[in-house]
């Protein structure tokens, strides 16, 4: 994938879940607009990979897909809502969901040798 990886979504979080500790709400909204829009992008661009395989295993990763957008519009809540400490929270819940993504994608779309 040459777009948006799991890697760049993660930096993005951090970036958020920083933004959050520093008590920055403009740098926060700013990047919470931005971790959203490049994992609409990563969305798109692995859909294509996903459904391709018919593994059983793709089901586990789309429900994990499911559950770290859910994550994130709560995360874009808070953000609205000016709730610092929760979307500190919220961020790392979304980044443990994501590595545990991260992993499941790997495993499924990484061939076999």
């Amino acid at each position: 994938m040459d777009g948006i990886d799991h890697p760049a979504l993660l930096t993005r979080l951090r970036k958020v879940r920083a933004a959050a500790i520093d008590g920055e709400l403009d740098r926060l909204e700013r990047e919470v607009a931005k971790l959203l829009t490049a994992f609409r992008v990563h969305i798109e661009e692995e859909r294509a990979t996903v459904t391709r395989p018919a593994h059983q295993a793709s089901s586990a990763l789309h429900r994990g897909r499911r559950q770290l957008d859910r994550t994130l519009r709560s995360l874009a809540m808070a953000s609205a809502a000016a709730d610092l400490r929760r979307c500190e929270r919220i961020s790392a819940d979304a980044e443990a969901l994501l590595t545990l993504q991260s992993s499941q994608a790997h495993r499924i779309l990484t061939p076999s040798r």
